[in-house]
């Protein structure tokens, strides 16, 4: 099965915002495990990087970004 993740759901995740940092973790271990196919656009990978940046700086954001990129769909 294909899921669109929504931008949010990935910041939450790398930002480590509550209350919803814990749930974006199972959504994406999901596609990580290939249980599901992640979806993203290629224009929320650059809004990821500018709100992810602020908070955990260029080096952590762009490594951050690498992983993800292998474990979803660019479309």
């Amino acid at each position: 099965m294909k899921v669109l993740i929504d931008t949010n759901v990935i910041i939450d995740y790398l930002a480590d915002r509550s209350p919803f940092a814990d749930d974006a973790f199972r959504v994406l271990s999901l596609c990580e495990s290939g249980r599901v196919t992640g979806v993203v656009t290629a224009n929320a990978i650059t809004d990821i990087y500018y709100v992810v940046r602020k908070v955990a700086g260029r080096d952590k954001t762009l490594e951050a970004i690498r992983t993800l990129c292998a474990i979803l769909d660019i479309v």
